[in-house]
């Protein structure tokens, strides 16, 4: 084996990103003699890091966690990995989900090899709607009517305690919670990859679909009151954390908050959750979001054999299975569901919103990657637009169209 020389690999910390990665590092250190650090830290910490590094061309990484949303606006950064992907053994090839591949590739370069996908389900309190007598809700009509009906006093002391669903209106996850709400109102046949950028990464927040999506959040936060009166200071997973100490009926939400939901340290939810299909909006397009989490290489790698050692032995059918073991529970392998590990009723969940019902014809999840040069920025603007709607500074309308054109006024800087 040539010197390949220490890899580093930079990642997200805490569960289940920078574990599920961790787990197979040990193994792989002893079958290659290859050493692995690993950085880790939050999520914003290491984009900057790595965002940084890449535009600097200092080269500090020889492989780099990779979501999706990130990848496709680092494409100069990062080595295509399709001509190493091609020669792989079939058998290799063929245990991926085809459409986990689609997701990590851009203008027809595999950007980041695939070790895990996100979608959306929606977990629900079966206590509550068993309880009340209530139909899982179909549509978004259906799911404004029983988020208000779950909206109650529980303690009966007079005051609401638990609420229809929560959402956050500031923060690093307050843009992936309104996409899930603007993906539902989003229409095909528009033409747009996007709810929120057009072919060629013009953003578009003021389209109709956007407008109803913050609108219809709004009129659940204001008129009907099925949101918690927090909505304007919760941030980060605050919503999860009000579905645990049951305070919420619902949560869209990942495969991966299962393993909290199931744990009785941190959940009292334990025997009384569920998970179900999201709703679909006036199109026939989900609620929620898709993409991945690949392994890439940026060019400025000085180790890049050993780097795709690295990503091969991660991202393989037994690497992929220790990851299954460790907590997450959206894989983009098949075989990684036979283990007996895998939940049963949250993989088919994740699994039909990632990949489409064709005996329904529901499609799959829109994606979540936006192509759009300064999307950092644009996503400020856009964070702005819902605190001000929520807090009824402005209009749904006026807030997206103040967001629209000072995002176009960035862009023509860059």
């Amino acid at each position: 084996m040539p010197e390949l020389g220490p890899v580093t690999v930079s990642i997200a910390a805490g569960r289940p990103d920078s574990g599920v990665i961790a787990v197979n590092i040990p193994e792989f250190e002893a079958q290659t003699g290859i050493e692995v650090r690993l950085e880790e830290g939050p999520w914003e910490s290491v984009q900057e890091k790595i965002s940084m590094d890449l535009m600097a061309g200092v080269g500090r990484y020889d492989v780099i966690w990779l979501p999706t949303s990130w990848a496709v606006n680092w494409e100069e950064y990062l080595v295509d990995l399709k001509p190493r992907y091609d020669k792989l053994p079939e058998a290799y090839k063929e245990d991926y989900f085809p459409r986990t591949i689609e997701l990590n590739t851009f203008d027809g370069k595999l950007l980041g090899l695939p070790f895990k996908f996100w979608a959306l389900g929606l977990f629900y309190r079966k206590d509550v709607i068993e309880g009340l007598g209530l139909s899982l809700p179909k549509t978004m009509d259906d799911y404004a009517e029983v988020l208000k009906a779950v909206t109650m006093d529980v303690d009966g002391d007079g005051k609401i305690d638990q609420w229809g669903t929560a959402v956050t209106t500031s923060g690093f996850l307050c843009l992936d919670h309104y996409l899930q709400y603007c993906n539902a109102f989003f229409d095909p046949k528009s033409g747009q990859p996007h709810a929120w950028s057009d072919v060629e990464g013009k953003p578009t927040l003021d389209a109709d679909w956007n407008i109803e999506a913050l609108q219809w959040l709004v009129d659940r936060f204001v008129v009907d009151k099925s949101l918690p009166p927090q909505s304007l200071e919760l941030v980060g997973y605050d919503n999860l954390m009000l579905f645990l100490s049951r305070q919420l009926g619902f949560y869209p939400g990942y495969g991966c908050d299962y393993i909290q939901m199931a744990d009785p340290a941190v959940s009292q939810v334990v025997d009384y959750w569920d998970v179900a299909p999201t709703p679909v909006g006036p199109h026939g397009v989900q609620l929620g979001h898709s993409g991945g989490q690949g392994l890439g290489i940026p060019t400025t790698s000085k180790h890049q054999d050993g780097a795709w050692l690295l990503i091969k032995y991660v991202c393989g059918v037994e690497g992929v299975k220790n990851e299954m073991r460790y907590c997450t529970l959206e894989c983009p392998r098949k075989s990684a569901y036979e283990i007996p590990e895998a939940h049963p009723k949250v993989s088919k969940v994740m699994l039909t919103a990632m990949l489409g019902d064709p005996e329904t014809g529901t499609p799959a999840q829109m994606p979540s990657e936006v192509k759009t040069k300064a999307f950092a920025k644009v996503g400020d603007f856009l964070t702005l637009a819902v605190y001000e709607a929520f807090s009824q500074k402005k209009t749904a309308e006026k807030a997206l169209k103040d967001a629209q054109e000072a995002s176009l006024k960035e862009l023509e800087k860059t």
